[in-house]
């Protein structure tokens, strides 16, 4: 983990629709990596607040949402938020800000799994991210895996 964030006093809220209470199906790592993008994207940049939202959209989609209370992103940038390499802030050290593939990334794996990555202002002053995908994939090659709660919470003790 970067130095500048562990150093952060970080709170975490979590939001879980209780109406999820199902297996969700997709590939376990790549859903990790997917959401721990997120987080640790919203570590980078938040003051002190994450809100983590996870809840079903309708009744096909599961939607989470990560959002910091940091200096959220400017319009004109946000196009280039999901592209491989895009650093919004270039004047960050790459050993800090990372190579800008963590989004791209993101996006790619919910397309993998037939859903969404996208960009929104968060409530909380900065950005938010929001995946979604179906709540059931038939593709053969996805299988189902814990619960999303679960997920997520093993994730959030596993970043911080």
């Amino acid at each position: 983990m970067d130095e500048h964030i562990s150093d952060k006093a970080i709170s975490y809220s979590t939001h879980f629709d209780q109406t999820i209470n199902g297996q969700v199906f997709g590939d376990e790592l790549l859903l990790k990596r997917a959401i721990g993008n997120l987080l640790e994207n919203a570590k980078r940049h938040t003051h002190s607040k994450i809100q983590i939202d996870v809840h079903q959209s309708g009744e096909k989609h599961l939607k989470i949402t990560v959002a910091d209370d940091g200096s959220g992103i400017p319009p004109s940038e946000q196009q280039l938020l999901f592209s491989p390499f895009s650093r919004i802030d270039k004047s960050r050290s790459r050993a800090i800000g990372g190579v800008g593939l963590g989004l791209a990334l993101a996006e790619l794996i919910m397309r993998k799994h037939g859903g969404t990555a996208s960009y929104q202002s968060s409530e909380l002053g900065g950005a938010a991210f929001v995946l979604q995908w179906p709540a059931t994939v038939s593709y053969t090659h996805l299988r189902a895996h814990e619960t999303l709660m679960n997920l997520v919470c093993r994730l959030l003790l596993e970043k911080s």
